[in-house]
């Protein structure tokens, strides 16, 4: 350790003169704060899903956009809490209580500004143009950007308040760091675990919004009691900004603007590549969320301990430990190692977190000592690395380069800094050196040896193409009907008859001659071709714009059937195309992605969604709800949905595999006879029927489906009584439930 530097004079000078019951309330009230912002960001990223897509693209906007704010707030707090402070002459808790109000108004008003602009954007057409990809961005931005600059002013604010005691705190943003992260792991966890399973969406903003207000409550009594106002000569008046950043300022804006840039890229890649570990629920992205927070509070922690001893790591080692802990990750987690899984792609991510939770709060220090203007500004440069981290991994990276080379990039990014900054120290420091070597041995190790989960499939002795674009990755695999469709890895269908009767049962049972029909999840495209062998006009959607690109691997009349009167795919979010379209369909059939409990996947499965999708429906038509999995549970959570908005139900098992087929309309159903159901099917839609049935008749075919047929009564018969909704998704947040039941060792995605 390097006791010999600039934070050694921080140490004496922490927190003298504070009464320690104000600062453990500022600790406290700074956790709680941290812990609603987190809240915020998981729910907000859920409500912007449902408004305008459930992308890559659309959750990097709102990281970014929630970045943007903090950097707003942080730079330009310092200044403007002074400014305030200097003229009402009061103290700077007081306005912080003030903005911590302000904040939990945020928790009523977002949620309406994004069902505005969702209708608003309908317009826009399809969600692959750039015109929307722009405008909902820009959206995205004027709903969230005002509460993210009110949550970066926090800082500033509290550490003004700090600077009131003559004897001022020097290294007040690394204790405020450390209680801020502790309390956005904490609401992570909470958030996700618990509240929105137990009160859905809306009353666990509410919950948030609830503290926000105690903490302005509080902030608003201990500032009347215990703080002194600029005039009585405290250091929040006469601090000047920017005294002493002559000690390589620009060095350490650097550093802090790279680190945030790379490790926030590399946050978006993570969650792309471990998809297939993790798993596509809820709990997946907050599991490495929570890791990222945990490991960073450890750092901080570390940080603050060695601060208080004056023997703190200097820059050079914790720059080549960072370097080196980013290619842990592809290194650790290549899935030609069978001792793989969740827990190891969780821990492979501890270390660079850790250095990073070290480092951050400890250059925000040296660069700002204690100054809430300097501070403000040194971490708004730091999350300006964190905006456009997000934004270039999903437009650049990824689609050019993919998970590795993306990886490898990154890494070799963070190995420059440390030369560049921390390269003539580290010749005098045998460790940094030895680090920096191991962190060049990971990185040719990487480059010529390690796959990752995007290219498990990517060999000779497979039969694959891979595509990529700013949604996904996408691999098409394997002969014959052993062919697979993976998205990130994920398997998400395969050719069966199952896909086939999504199209011609409903079809077939359509009172009038069907004329139009849209298919929602294009997948291997089968339920489309089916459709388009009708002969009318056939409408696929799908959000992911490689998916349909693939449709000619699996069949080989693909460009046939695309080139048919009437067929047309278009990329967008199903249900927000239903609520911009004025066209109306006979028969709507949807089979959204595996599994049941996937995350967003609700907003094809709710109430709400149904209402919408009924008025788009003709006189008499059918909307088709492939459901499948085996939990009991949630088939009849979304079996209650389904019945409430349609009067009329047929609820069907399918030919093979696990589910359940409902079919609903507004009018009766006619008579289910199979003879006359398939006397009813053009001639390409029989021979479509029995692709895959051996020598059975269209009629043989049509009754085995038809025998498969339950009461509606039997799948509500289950004791829950609960309901698919757009504010508490049931079959997304199911860990308490789960744990109730001892059924966590079950194999459907959950972590």
């Amino acid at each position: 350790m390097h006791s010999n530097n600039p934070d050694k004079s921080l140490a004496h000078r922490d927190g003298a003169n504070m009464p320690r019951n104000v600062r453990s309330t500022m600790f406290v009230m700074f956790l709680f704060s941290g812990f609603c912002g987190l809240l915020y960001q998981v729910i907000w990223i859920r409500l912007a899903y449902a408004a305008f897509g459930i992308t890559t693209p659309v959750m990097s906007v709102v990281i970014s956009v929630f970045m943007l704010g903090l950097l707003i707030g942080s730079a330009f707090g310092g200044p403007v809490v002074r400014t305030l402070t200097k003229r009402f002459g009061c103290s700077a808790l007081l306005l912080y209580g003030c903005i911590e109000l302000l904040i939990g108004l945020g928790a009523f008003c977002v949620p309406r500004i994004f069902l505005m602009e969702q209708h608003r954007m309908l317009a826009l057409g399809g969600m692959d143009s750039i015109g929307y990809l722009a405008v909902s961005g820009l959206a995205i931005t004027a709903a969230l950007l005002p509460w993210c600059i009110l949550m970066g002013c926090t800082y500033p604010f509290m550490m003004a308040f700090a600077l009131e005691y003559r004897d001022a705190d020097h290294s007040s943003f690394s204790f405020l760091y450390l209680a801020n992260i502790v309390g956005a792991m904490c609401g992570t966890i909470i958030t996700v675990v618990i509240l929105v399973e137990l009160f859905g969406f809306f009353v666990t903003l509410a919950i948030a919004a609830a503290v926000n207000f105690s903490i302005a409550a509080a902030a608003c009594f201990v500032g009347a009691r215990f703080g002194t106002s600029p005039d009585s000569g405290s250091g929040a008046g006469t601090n000047t900004p920017g005294e002493n950043h002559g000690n390589g300022g620009y060095s350490l804006l650097s550093i802090l603007f790279v680190t945030g840039f790379a490790t926030m890229c590399m946050e978006i890649i993570w969650s792309r590549n471990f998809t297939v570990v993790l798993k596509t629920v809820v709990y997946s992205y907050a599991a490495l969320l929570t890791t990222y927070l945990m490991a960073s509070w450890i750092g901080s922690y570390l940080y603050r301990k060695h601060l208080a001893a004056s023997k703190v790591f200097s820059v050079p080692l914790q720059l080549s430990a960072i370097a080196a802990g980013s290619l842990l990750p592809l290194v650790a987690n290549d899935p030609r190692v069978k001792a793989g899984g969740m827990l190891l792609a969780l821990a492979s991510i501890c270390p660079l977190c850790v250095a990073l939770g070290y480092l951050t709060p400890q250059l925000v220090d040296r660069y700002s000592r204690g100054n809430p203007t300097a501070a403000g500004r040194a971490y708004a440069v730091n999350t300006l690395g964190c905006i456009l981290g997000p934004l270039f991994a999903c437009y650049f990276l990824l689609p050019v380069l993919g998970v590795k080379f993306s990886l490898l990039s990154l890494s070799a990014l963070l190995l420059c800094c440390f030369c560049l900054y921390g390269g003539k120290s580290a010749l005098q420091e045998k460790r940094s050196l030895a680090v920096a070597a191991a962190a060049i041995l990971l990185l040719l190790a990487g480059y010529f040896f390690c796959d990752t989960y995007e290219e498990k499939f990517a060999h000779a002795r497979y039969h694959s193409i891979m595509r990529r674009d700013y949604a996904a990755t996408v691999t098409s695999v394997g002969f014959g009907r052993q062919r697979q469709i993976l998205v990130n890895g994920i398997d998400m269908t395969y050719l069966s008859p199952v896909t086939q009767f999504m199209a011609h049962l409903p079809l077939a049972l359509c009172q009038q001659t069907p004329t139009t029909a849209l298919d929602i999840c294009f997948g291997m495209g089968t339920t489309f071709r089916s459709l388009v062998s009708w002969g009318i006009d056939a409408t696929a959607i799908d959000l992911v714009p490689s998916v349909p690109r693939a449709f000619g691997y699996y069949w080989a009349d693909a460009d046939r059937v695309m080139s048919a009167p009437g067929a047309r795919v278009i990329i967008d979010d199903g249900r927000r195309f239903l609520m911009r379209t004025n066209g109306k369909f006979d028969v709507i059939t949807i089979d959204p992605p595996p599994p049941l409990e996937a995350a967003g996947s609700s907003l094809l499965y709710s109430v709400e969604f149904y209402e919408i999708a009924k008025r788009r429906l003709k006189e008499g038509g059918i909307l088709q709800q492939w459901v499948y999995g085996s939990d009991a549970q949630v088939i009849e959570a979304v079996a209650r949905s389904f019945s409430i908005s349609f009067p009329y139900v047929k609820v069907f098992h399918p030919i093979e595999g696990l589910g359940c087929h409902f079919l609903g309309s507004l009018r009766p159903f006619g008579q289910a006879d199979a003879a006359a159901l398939v006397s009813r099917m053009p001639t390409g839609a029989r021979s479509d029927l029995v692709t895959w049935c051996g020598d059975k008749t269209p009629e043989a075919y049509m009754a085995e489906m038809l025998s498969n047929e339950i009461p509606l009564s039997q799948v509500l018969a289950g004791t829950t009584k609960a309901m698919v909704t757009d504010p508490k998704p049931y079959n997304e947040y199911f860990l308490l439930r789960w744990l109730a039941a001892g059924r966590l060792h079950e194999n459907t995605g959950a972590p």
